[in-house]
């Protein structure tokens, strides 16, 4: 037993490659690319694969390594001579033939890393192929029937990143209207929108932060005026989770509305609807040294 930072003992003890891996293993949720490793078709019939760093995984027991790429070609794959199209994986995996040798039926030859590619069959409707063991995907590629290179390649623009498990409450979204504005609409409207990326499958948080009061504000003890709003979230123009009801007065008062939703991995726009329910005035928001109207979105962790 050992801890990374601490060197050996004169007789070699201390931290040993596979505690190494588990500590690398506690930071993350799971494998996938960290940095880089963007590919793209040559001329010929290889693919080009950026520099990067990916965290890659044998099994759970196994813990995880980093694994640096520095660039260059993939192995040589068949052109596709189908009336179809098919997907091609490219994939990274670290080796390690000193604790996995290659007459453990575990394909490990040298220590290296290794950029690989496994070929799908021509289908109308191609499927990506399963992956060879302890490796970590880092393209889907769909070779167009007929194709004598990788030239003319598609690649899929869909990642499988790495997750911290420190990203976990973090703030992946935020807008603030601080200029004064009056609602008096009983349609839904969009306020705040932004745009967020998650790398993979998330439960966020959407909180909304506002200070209405009815429209003139008259103060504390105003409260000939009245009205109700109702508040949504939505994710790409769907609403998820519950309406919630706000009820204004004449008065300044901070309000809080919270709701949670599943959302799937990629580029989305996120933003918050209001309309105008019973009431007898409009409904305003006042920036300044007050909230205004705030919208703020975080990442509650994986969904589980």
């Amino acid at each position: 037993m050992g801890a990374l930072g601490v060197a050996a003992t004169r007789d070699g003890a201390g931290l040993t490659p596979m505690e190494h891996r588990h500590i690398i293993a506690a930071e993350y949720e799971c494998d996938g690319i960290i940095d880089g490793l963007d590919v793209r078709g040559r001329a010929d019939l290889t693919y080009q694969v950026t520099e990067g760093v990916a965290l890659c995984q044998r099994s759970t027991a196994d813990g995880m390594t980093l694994a640096y790429w520095p660039g260059g070609q993939s192995p040589v794959v068949s052109a596709n001579t189908s009336s179809n199209p098919r997907i091609d994986c490219v994939w990274i995996r670290s080796n390690n033939e000193i604790e996995y040798h290659a007459e453990d039926d575990l394909y490990d030859h040298g220590n290296a890393v290794e950029i690989g590619v496994t070929q799908g069959e021509p289908a109308s409707n191609p499927v990506a192929p399963s992956l060879p063991p302890n490796s970590t995907l880092v393209r889907r590629v769909r070779v167009p029937a007929g194709a004598a290179s990788t030239q003319n390649v598609t690649v899929d623009g869909s990642v499988d990143y790495a997750v911290s498990k420190y990203t976990n409450g973090r703030t992946i979204g935020f807008t603030r209207l601080s200029n004064d504005f009056t609602f008096n609409s009983t349609n839904w409207t969009s306020y705040c929108r932004t745009q967020i990326m998650i790398p993979v499958d998330r439960m966020l948080r959407f909180e909304l932060t506002c200070n209405p009061a009815c429209d003139p504000p008259g103060g504390a003890l105003d409260f000939k005026k009245y009205c109700e709003l109702m508040v949504g979230f939505r994710i790409d123009g769907r609403q998820y989770g519950m309406n919630h009801y706000i009820t204004c007065y004449g008065a300044w008062d901070d309000k809080y509305v919270t709701d949670r939703a599943e959302c799937v991995r990629g580029t989305h726009d996120v933003d918050v609807i209001v309309k105008k329910g019973n009431g007898n005035a409009g409904v305003k928001f006042h920036g300044g040294v007050l909230p205004g109207f705030v919208l703020r979105v975080t990442d509650q962790g994986p969904v589980r």
